[in-house]
């Protein structure tokens, strides 16, 4: 017996499923686990003071009856989080390697486009959400804090 063609089950069926189908988490489930991570992280250390204040939103969003009313602070929040990771990923580390006066203008001039440009989106995007989507981004932004303890 030869083996089923490309993109067919073991029946040699197009569109066959091969074993069970994966069990769908419920809505109340999902709410109460903590997301998987499934993929390699980036991490960047950020003020405990906008992580808390960030923390903060997200939970605010999450409870919210018109989320919507909070888009303007879930913007800013954005922006702010974008700032603290793109500072230290490029800034702290040219600061850290003390590369120079020049490297480091260089550096801030450029997170200084990318700020301008990115504010310009996020503000656009968020101002424009429902209160689903709002609520989704609530979500995301409670997933990108992480405690990873003293350190």
């Amino acid at each position: 017996m030869s083996a089923p063609a490309a993109g067919r089950g073991p029946g040699g069926r197009a569109g066959e499923r091969v074993g069970k189908p994966p069990k769908r988490a419920t809505a109340e489930q999902e709410r109460a686990a903590p997301p998987r991570r499934k993929a390699p992280c980036l991490v960047v250390r950020t003020d405990p003071k906008l992580a808390r204040a960030a923390r903060g939103l997200a939970r605010r969003i999450g409870v919210s009856r018109e989320p919507r009313e909070l888009r303007a602070e879930a913007a800013a929040m954005v922006l702010k989080l974008t700032e603290s990771g793109l500072a230290g990923f490029f800034l702290h580390p040219v600061e850290a390697m003390d590369l120079g006066f020049v490297a480091a203008s260089s550096v801030r001039l450029g997170l200084q486009s990318a700020r301008s440009g990115i504010a310009f989106v996020a503000n656009r995007v968020i101002h424009g959400m429902d209160d689903d989507q709002v609520r989704a981004l609530g979500k995301h932004i409670e997933g990108f804090l992480v405690d990873l303890g003293a350190g």
